[in-house]
């Protein structure tokens, strides 16, 4: 695992349209931020709430994707990581969360998943952005596509 304890440079705010540049690596460190690392050495984080991150560790862990329509069978997995990454001490706030997330009647998973799209649109070049959404056919398992060796977790 690489150590980024140095400081790069923040990544400009023009990195979309930058047809010249490599797909960026995603650095998630020992606080759960989520960092972009570009070629030329800078850094960009994204900004997503506790909860969005949970949900997108889910799909980053699970490289074969997860049913919509099944993410319920994850409620344990979702609990224990957004355990680690949330800074709610009341866990019962912490399970409703969880439980609106995973219940299909209500839209809490369909506004975590635009607020990543919209996250990663806003940061990574246009022509990458599909390799980090969550993503997939209708009625199919959705999953991220960004290969796994672009990924980097440095947990403690």
């Amino acid at each position: 695992m690489k150590d980024f304890q140095h400081r790069p440079k923040p990544a400009s705010s023009g990195n979309r349209g930058n047809s010249q540049q490599a797909c960026p690596h995603l650095f998630i460190d020992d606080r759960y931020r989520f960092w972009l690392m570009f070629a030329d050495h800078s850094r960009q984080e994204v900004k997503l709430t506790p909860l969005c991150k949970t949900l997108y560790v889910l799909f980053l862990t699970n490289e074969l994707g997860v049913s919509l329509y099944n993410l319920v069978d994850h409620k344990k997995e979702l609990l224990d990581t957004y355990k680690r990454i949330s800074r709610r001490l009341n866990f019962q706030q912490m399970q409703q969360s969880i439980e609106q997330l995973v219940d299909r009647r209500d839209n809490s998973m369909h506004e975590k998943l635009a607020r990543i799209k919209a996250a990663f649109e806003a940061l990574v070049p246009c022509q990458y952005t599909k390799l980090f959404l969550i993503d997939g056919d209708r009625r199919e398992e959705k999953k991220i596509s960004l290969p796994r060796n672009y990924v980097t977790f440095n947990q403690a």
